[in-house]
């Protein structure tokens, strides 16, 4: 389920890229199921410019935060001018001002992060922005919450690694097979998030739990209630 999800997210971005029409997307799922660290990795795959903001962040700085194309409606400079000395500026012109921006810099994917600490007002500004971006080319909008989507966006749940996927993770870290016992103990505490099974797989690393001999990895079980202090 989680790897179909990337997939179609991931075919969605191309999109992005040959300037096909615009893509709203939505990844969604519980705390520490590692969304920001999907959209990132996502982004890093896409060879096309991006930016992540967090949700919450104010009109203002929101606006201020895209890059200034070279080739921009010249009104949008009057609505930047507007925002900067804090004046304020309809949700309908704002959203026109975003997307306005944002085709001037296809391909270009926005990230928002954490929408669901954004208060209402912010939730209805983005769901109009989302229906703009479905009428421009080689925009893409990618939103992170723990919240379902809304409309107009294809949303995606995020769950935990299976067991399969978390073994996948850790054997490209490691470059060589892992003993079961390891990979079993680290997934019985990490749950299947992305990141914490990382910093188990780091922690256990330094500290020798995990070891190579040179010719195979080897590993030792930690004592009882050990967890990294990153993970805690």
């Amino acid at each position: 389920m989680r790897e179909r999800a990337i997939t179609q997210l991931q075919r969605h971005l191309r999109a992005v890229l040959s300037k096909r029409p615009g893509q709203a997307l939505w990844l969604w799922g519980e705390a520490g199921v590692g969304k920001t660290f999907t959209a990132q990795a996502l982004l890093r795959e896409t060879p096309c410019a991006s930016l992540s903001l967090q949700a919450t962040l104010p009109d203002r700085a929101l606006v201020l935060a895209l890059p200034r194309p070279s080739r921009r409606p010249a009104w949008t400079d009057v609505q930047r001018e507007l925002l900067m000395q804090s004046q304020h500026v309809p949700v309908r012109t704002l959203v026109d001002t975003l997307a306005a921006t944002l085709a001037a810099l296809a391909p270009f994917v926005l990230h928002l992060e954490d929408l669901h600490e954004a208060p209402a007002e912010r939730l209805e500004l983005v769901q109009k922005l989302a229906q703009a971006v479905a009428r421009l080319r080689g925009v893409g909008l990618l939103v992170t919450s723990r919240g379902e989507p809304l409309e107009p966006f294809k949303g995606y749940r995020l769950g935990p690694l299976s067991a399969e996927e978390s073994e996948r993770l850790l054997l490209e870290q490691a470059g060589a097979p892992l003993l079961r016992e390891g990979l079993g103990w680290i997934f019985a505490r990490a749950g299947g998030n992305p990141l914490f099974t990382l910093e188990f797989w780091r922690y256990l690393a330094r500290q020798g739990f995990f070891w190579s001999d040179g010719q195979r990895w080897r590993w030792r079980t930690p004592p009882d209630g050990f967890v990294p202090v990153s993970v805690e």
